[in-house]
């Protein structure tokens, strides 16, 4: 057998996924060969199909050295460099590799992908286009450019996209589920639902995106089928404890030891800390792992046994929870969720405390905290700007961290109390809520925090938002004092701003005469 006839079954190899043998009929080559650049860059493509990235770069590199102008050895070099995570250099090997032959569809492909991956979204797309231009048939640039229009909220043509690669394959489950985010962020959530399923129906062991119909199913109101959705999130969290999850209302739990642990953000701990004495009354004894931001606001909370912050040594336990399993478990839906508001109880001693500070002025205006800015919704102080013009209100910055700056240096000079300095924990927080006559903010912990307080809390949302806010209410059967103001379009403040207005103008004329 001569040695064009050995490499042509090398190649039948690699087709056949008879990776071992290839690599074996490479290495056996390169003994009688051994300055053959072409078995040295077979065998380099080999070793990146076994995951052997160190030694596909060694032997690629090698046979570069011996013929440098070789595309195909430059583009799996440049395979090598983009798995591994060396952007820059997958990018020069992917350029050097289309200097030699423009018309390489899947360099072009590559280096589009390798610009995504930085965030050069506009180069990112030229080199995607490029690549389909020489070849359509490549689904995952047009799933790949989808993903980038979706990303610039250009959803008709991010779905046109999708489309277009699943024309190509019709079994791309990725796709399918790439559609359902689309349609969900363009407020189309009976399409999303849809295409998710699609995507279920040709896997049904992709974790992201059983999570991703569950936030579909929830945000539309299918609270019961969303819940059971969303436990396939439990597949992905570390598996630290030995002992079993509590699954079911039907076990028994009396006397046992249950660990329930807070997860997400700080809005969902207190959105879902409810639940506790629920699970109290069914005889539990409760430890609670919390972070420690909120430790002090729900330490009295009825049925507590334990409250440890993340990290402090746990106790013997028989059974754990992650908070957001505990409506799956009590089969909540819209119309039997606990909502015995307020249950949260600060201190009377904090509430007093900033009691002393907030009315120490004794004036009769409006006393109305804000919060601008939330972990997964960050905005500035700018988008109240709207607000700046009411004079017979004072305002009060309910935010932390890096955003509580911004009230040093308000929109169109707008008078802001801001205490974030003195702020230690949500309890404080609670304390200042409890003193004011009206909450308003964005969807963040500050509006679960009002919620639970029971206090009056206007809370701002985009036009898709989520899950727990439902669709076209203006209420929340999770929080009977709180208000829902929505965008009437994507992106669209001026219209929620407009409405909050005419709301607090309202207030004010009424308090004005009492």
């Amino acid at each position: 057998m001569n040695i064009l006839d050995i490499i042509n079954q090398i190649y039948n190899f690699i087709n056949t996924g008879e990776l071992i043998k290839a690599e074996k009929a490479c290495l056996s080559m390169l003994e009688e060969y051994p300055d053959n650049p072409e078995i040295m860059g077979i065998l380099g493509l080999v070793y990146f199909q076994l995951g052997n990235d160190n030694l596909a770069q060694y032997f690629l590199s090698k046979s570069l050295i011996i013929k440098p102008d070789n595309a195909f050895l430059l583009h799996n070099l440049g395979m090598t460099f983009l798995k591994k995570g060396d952007i820059d250099n997958a990018i020069i090997s992917f350029q050097k590799a289309l200097q030699l032959n423009q018309n390489l569809a899947y360099s072009c492909h590559a280096l589009g992908l390798s610009y995504d991956i930085k965030g050069e979204y506009s180069e990112a797309l030229k080199w995607y286009e490029k690549a389909i231009k020489i070849d359509s048939n490549i689904a995952d640039a047009h799933n790949n450019i989808g993903i980038i229009l979706q990303k610039m909220g250009k959803y008709p043509e991010a779905i046109s996209s999708f489309k277009k690669a699943l024309e190509i394959n019709p079994k791309y489950a990725e796709v399918y589920s790439n559609m359902g985010l689309a349609y969900r962020e363009y407020g189309l959530i009976d399409n999303s639902i849809e295409y998710y399923r699609k995507s279920l129906e040709i896997n049904p062991e992709l974790i992201d995106v059983h999570v991703n119909l569950a936030l579909s199913l929830l945000l539309n109101g299918d609270y019961l089928t969303g819940w059971e959705e969303y436990e396939w999130r439990k597949k992905q969290l570390p598996k630290i404890f030995s002992k079993p999850f509590w699954e079911s209302y039907d076990d028994d739990v009396s006397g046992k030891k249950i660990l329930i642990y807070t997860e997400q953000g700080f809005g969902d701990a207190i959105q879902f800390i409810r639940y506790i004495p629920f699970v109290y009354e069914l005889g539990a004894k409760i430890i609670l792992i919390c972070p420690k931001e909120l430790k002090s606001l729900f330490q009295n909370i009825q049925g507590i046994y334990n409250i440890l912050t993340f990290g402090e040594k746990i106790p013997d336990f028989d059974l754990h929870c992650p908070i957001l399993s505990l409506p799956y478990i009590f089969k909540t839906t819209i119309e039997n969720i606990p909502s015995n508001i307020p249950y949260l109880f600060p201190d009377k001693t904090i509430i007093n405390k900033w009691a002393e500070k907030i009315h120490s002025d004794n004036n009769n205006k409006l006393k109305i905290g804000i919060a601008w800015s939330g972990r997964n919704h960050v905005h500035n102080i700018n988008l109240f700007a709207p607000l700046s013009d009411i004079n017979e209100v004072t305002f009060f910055s309910l935010q932390k961290g890096e955003a509580a700056s911004q009230a040093l240096n308000p929109p169109n000079g707008m008078k802001i109390i801001d205490y974030s300095d003195q702020i230690t924990d949500f309890l404080d927080t609670a304390g200042i809520i409890m003193n004011l006559d009206l909450v308003i903010s964005i969807d963040t912990s500050v509006a679960h925090l009002a919620g639970a307080l029971g206090k009056n809390v206007w809370t701002l949302l985009t036009y898709v938002p989520d899950w727990r806010w439902l669709l076209n209410r203006k209420d929340s059967p999770w929080y009977p004092t709180m208000r829902l103001f929505r965008q009437k379009s994507i992106g669209n403040w001026n219209s929620v701003f407009s409405k909050v207005l005419n709301e607090l103008n309202i207030i004010i004329r009424k308090n004005s005469f009492e």
